[in-house]
């Protein structure tokens, strides 16, 4: 009954701007799924900011999700669903918790865009990383199984599943900076210091060494929102699936574990006005990060603030795409014109753990940055 509920406050009626052909979906279905049994109803998952996602039925109660890119002018490099249909089918294969992707489509005669359709799988999805509606006792099963989920996910050789074509194995910072950078730029609406200081620093401080050239699979947005948990039989929660691979890629292991804390600890603590506070049954931010320390085999991590404020760059630069597309009225929830508000105020994060961790006369540079 309570994941019925959970479920049923993220569908909504499909939005006017993300009308689907009724007719050629429910055709392709016909033709590209088993046992599918038509009339199709849909409706539309509310979350989602990047690609529209729409709950399936048919008349039989069959449960399916579709991914699809989002209409209107695509940033170069964005909306990548059919490279998440091919690691999460990769994934599938050796029963990493993902959904089954059950078909990818290339032909934009149907929908328009690329798309592909996946199993619906039941579960409770946690849209708050405070966890307010979870009991104390079981949040940090909750943390830890998702900890314990992403070492899980580097531990996998990528090239035993065919990933070894996937992205480049090197240099993983240097290229996530010039790609964020860009799409950034693409979706700049107006000057914003901060966010140029932030760049300039990551420019200057991206990781060097043979440290810099450890490669993993790479999710690119993990944090508690994009996964399905379930209750197991000692009465704790473990993850189930985990969603969301548009960004996936290859490259260094802290950047899942830095996006994942940063998320979590930082940009929705600093949302709901909880930022600097322990929340109880929630473990602490070094807890976290000793627990993937222990279950990696891993020393302490050197320059921790980096991947904390390179996250939160990316986080930047995706809320100002969001905000760029909402203009443009093509960006996938109600809620997307908010965003360029967001992309400063994380800007603002990110420089203060900056001015935190680093002596103010490291910082004088950056200051000389004013109004454009």
């Amino acid at each position: 009954k309570k994941r019925m509920q959970e479920t049923s406050q993220t569908i909504i009626n499909v939005l006017p701007s993300h009308t689907l052909n009724h007719e050629k979906l429910e055709a392709y279905m016909k033709q590209n799924i088993p046992h599918f049994s038509p009339p199709l109803t849909i409706k539309q998952f509310s979350f989602g900011q990047s690609n529209p996602t729409f709950f399936l039925t048919d008349s039989l109660d069959q449960k399916f999700v579709l991914r699809k890119q989002p209409p209107g002018t695509l940033l170069k490099g964005a909306h990548q669903v059919d490279r998440e249909s091919t690691l999460m089918t990769a994934l599938h294969s050796i029963s990493f918790p993902v959904p089954r992707v059950l078909c990818f489509c290339s032909d934009l005669s149907v929908l328009s865009t690329l798309f592909y359709i996946m199993e619906f799988v039941p579960g409770t999805l946690f849209l708050d990383s405070n966890l307010p509606s979870v009991p104390i006792s079981k949040r940090k099963s909750i943390y830890f199984s998702f900890v314990q989920t992403l070492t899980q996910l580097q531990k996998i050789d990528y090239k035993k599943i065919n990933l070894q074509n996937f992205a480049p194995t090197s240099n993983y910072y240097a290229r996530q900076y010039s790609t964020w950078s860009r799409q950034y730029r693409s979706s700049e609406t107006h000057f914003l210091p901060t966010m140029e200081r932030l760049m300039l620093w990551l420019k200057n401080n991206l990781p060097s060494g043979k440290d810099a050239q450890e490669t993993v699979i790479v999710h690119g947005d993990y944090k508690i929102d994009n996964a399905i948990f379930h209750m197991t039989a000692d009465g704790q929660y473990k993850v189930k699936a985990v969603l969301d691979w548009e960004l996936s890629t290859l490259g260094h292991p802290l950047a899942d574990l830095g996006y994942f804390v940063s998320y979590a600890y930082y940009i929705s603590r600093f949302e709901s006005g909880t930022f600097g506070e322990e929340v109880e049954g929630v473990p602490k931010e070094e807890e976290v990060v000793e627990e993937y320390c222990r279950l990696m085999g891993r020393k302490k991590i050197e320059r921790w603030h980096f991947y904390l404020v390179f996250s939160q760059f990316r986080l930047a630069a995706i809320c100002q795409g969001v905000y760029k597309r909402a203009l443009q009225g093509n960006a996938s929830s109600k809620n997307a014109g908010v965003y360029g508000k967001k992309a400063e105020l994380i800007a603002e994060l990110a420089w203060s753990i900056i001015e935190k961790n680093e002596s103010q006369e490291s910082l004088k540079e950056y200051y000389e940055i004013k109004e454009g």
